[in-house]
């Protein structure tokens, strides 16, 4: 049995926020075909935007899926937040202080606007594993891949793409 792993860097190009259809950047990696039996693992190195697997028949789906995060986390809750940041500022400020300066240095999400995307990562995630079945993502007959981008400005996204298997 001729054990592998093979391992890259997926860079999805610049998105405006919603959920967009990338199945092709990850079903399309050349090794893939080079594995009769195994899995890929795909985690996004942001904590800002997630991706997820989901029907990918019907267009709508990308509304659907906005619009259902957008209300179990709506953007008013940036407001909220700021709020209660503002209040326990003087009770912590050397701990806020440095907090503040780690939000300041994420390139996607500025410090005002930073919860609503962090809070959607966390319910759908960063990563997902699939199988693999003769060189192919062994997915649901209607099932893709799908980047969720939280951030109203971001830029392209890094993912580290693994997979292992049986070699064909």
């Amino acid at each position: 049995i001729d054990m592998a792993w093979f391992q890259t860097v997926i860079e999805l190009p610049k998105h405006p926020r919603g959920f967009h259809w990338v199945t092709q950047h990850f079903s399309n990696i050349p090794e893939l075909k080079n594995f009769k039996i195994g899995q890929m693992h795909i985690f996004l190195q942001h904590n800002d935007c997630s991706i997820t697997l989901c029907e990918s028949w019907d267009d709508s789906v990308t509304v659907d899926m906005e619009t259902i995060f957008n209300r179990i986390v709506p953007d008013s809750m940036e407001n909220t937040h700021q709020k209660q940041k503002k209040k326990s500022h003087s009770k912590k400020s050397a701990k806020m202080d440095d907090q503040n300066d780690e939000q300041k240095n994420d390139a996607h999400a500025p410090a005002s606007q930073a919860i609503v995307p962090r809070a959607k990562n966390i319910l759908i995630g960063n990563n997902v594993t699939i199988p693999i079945q003769n060189g192919k993502l062994s997915m649901g007959t209607w099932q893709g891949i799908w980047f969720g981008e939280h951030s109203n400005d971001a830029k392209a996204r890094t993912c580290m793409v693994t997979i292992n298997g049986i070699k064909s």
